[in-house]
């Protein structure tokens, strides 16, 4: 008979390390009792402890991020079940006061409402038509919801390259647009959506507020939505960081139209400082009749420190901007300025190439613009 080979084999160690994981368990029930396994206390306080400190560094709840801890949670509210001394029964009861009195805060403080997608959802129920449309920068909780709008209703992946020509195919024939934002986004933090529908559309027709949400409604004109795709050559060199090489903007305004702006920046060498743009109109008297500040962001939405030198996908960037004037009878001849400075400081930076106001240096004058008395 041939005897088998003795071959090494990990059961002993496998059946070792699985005792020792489920000795906790395999206690008496009532020892069990009066000392709850730590790794069960372990598996509950851990997880918690870990995402408390990231909810400190980006405030965002949902409900699946507990499922890990459910398991755990659910295994010690068994215990409560069983019988214990006075001490412990004057506990529970405390505990239970103090959970019903946060419950009430709850359920009663504005602080920890949650978001209202119902209340956006039932505003647009009443006031659309299935001639309008209905985007959103966020798809939760309005999937759920988008069969009770009358209007088409659709999530916007805005991507500043083909952000118009989706307005055109899906939106250009509609007689009103409802774009609604989330207060949490980053989908679209240049701004492009609104950009594109106030140069297309004008201001919006009524702007909404509810809990969590703006709402934005624009009258259609009935022509297509447009980024300048030739911009014009340029050479604004600001401090040997970024080279304004491209831009675009209204040359004639009526009065009350704000103005856009289309710029293109390049980097020239890597910063660790996060820049941004302030642009402004000012009148041939130095009053200052509109400013943006934004900051400087590439096709990632990275700022100019995190800007990769060698990458030329993401090193340069398309940037809009839409100037309203704080004088709406205002006609004459405007100045458009650029001031490019330190996001953390307010430094401003040097600007080469272009007359400056007053000589200041860092105020690059790179565009006129004509208010017409129409």
């Amino acid at each position: 008979m041939t005897r088998l080979k003795h071959r090494p084999t990990c059961g002993p160690w496998l059946s070792s390390c699985y005792r020792a994981c489920s000795s906790p368990f395999a206690l008496h029930p009532s020892s069990f009792i009066l000392h709850p396994s730590p790794f069960i206390l372990s598996w509950l306080l851990v997880p918690l402890t870990l995402y408390f400190i990231v909810l400190q560094q980006r405030p965002s709840y949902e409900p699946r991020y507990m499922m890990l801890v459910t398991p755990a949670l659910f295994l010690l509210f068994g215990l409560a079940f069983s019988a214990k001394g006075w001490g412990a029964n004057l506990l529970g009861t405390a505990t239970a006061v103090i959970l019903l009195a946060g419950l009430g805060s709850y359920y009663t403080n504005e602080a920890f409402f949650k978001d209202d997608a119902a209340g956006v959802t039932q505003w647009l129920a009443a006031e659309t038509t299935p001639d309008d449309i209905v985007y959103v920068d966020v798809p939760h909780p309005f999937h759920y919801y988008a069969n009770r709008i009358p209007a088409p209703t659709r999530y916007l992946f805005v991507d500043i390259h083909t952000a118009a020509g989706t307005l055109n195919q899906e939106a250009l024939g509609k007689n009103r647009l409802y774009w609604i934002t989330w207060w949490g986004s980053d989908t679209d933090p240049r701004g492009v959506i609104s950009y594109l529908l106030r140069k297309q559309a004008g201001p919006p027709t009524e702007e909404k507020q509810f809990r969590g949400y703006r709402v934005e409604r624009y009258t259609l004109s009935g022509q297509p939505f447009s980024l300048p795709d030739k911009l014009s050559p340029a050479a604004v060199n600001f401090d040997n960081v970024l080279l304004l090489d491209g831009l675009a903007y209204s040359k004639t305004l009526s009065p009350g139209e704000a103005a856009w702006v289309t710029l293109h920046f390049s980097q020239l060498r890597p910063t660790d400082i996060n820049y941004k743009i302030s642009l402004r109109l000012r009148a041939p008297d130095g009053s200052l009749l509109a400013q943006v500040d934004k900051a400087i962001l590439d096709d990632r939405h990275f700022q100019t420190a995190a800007w990769p030198i060698e990458d030329p996908a993401l090193n340069q960037a398309i940037n809009v901007y839409t100037l309203p004037l704080n004088r709406p009878n205002y006609t004459g001849p405007l100045t458009l300025e650029a001031v490019v400075y330190n996001a953390a400081t307010g430094d401003s930076i040097a600007a080469y190439g272009v007359p400056t106001t007053n000589d200041d240096l860092v105020s690059a004058r790179i565009g006129e613009i004509t208010v017409n008395n129409e």
